[in-house]
């Protein structure tokens, strides 16, 4: 797909979509990474925790184990391992209590 529709599927996650409360609301926690290039965050409610990583080296870079679970609901490539490739990012969601 292109940058476009990526884009136009961030802001309907955002405003149009069961997961938009915790995208907006939800508490933001900073998640330690061991590459200088991979960026992990999430934001969480009683809902959902809702965890973007993006990795904007031009190296593949190993998912921690605690990183690997959820639902992928955004993706901007088509590889979906433990493994964030050269300029990926991607958003994964797990429901709670």
């Amino acid at each position: 797909g292109s940058i476009f529709n990526y884009y136009k599927e961030m802001i309907r996650l955002r405003s149009g979509s069961e997961y938009g409360k915790t995208l907006t609301y939800g508490d933001f926690r900073a998640i330690p990474a061991k590459e200088d290039d991979l960026i992990c965050y999430s934001r969480s409610d009683g809902q959902y925790e809702i965890t973007i990583m993006i990795n904007l080296g031009t190296e593949i870079a190993a998912l921690p184990d605690d990183l690997r679970s959820g639902k992928v609901i955004l993706n901007n490539r088509t590889e979906n391992d433990d493994r964030l490739y050269p300029y990926q990012a991607v958003v994964r969601v797990k429901e709670r209590g």
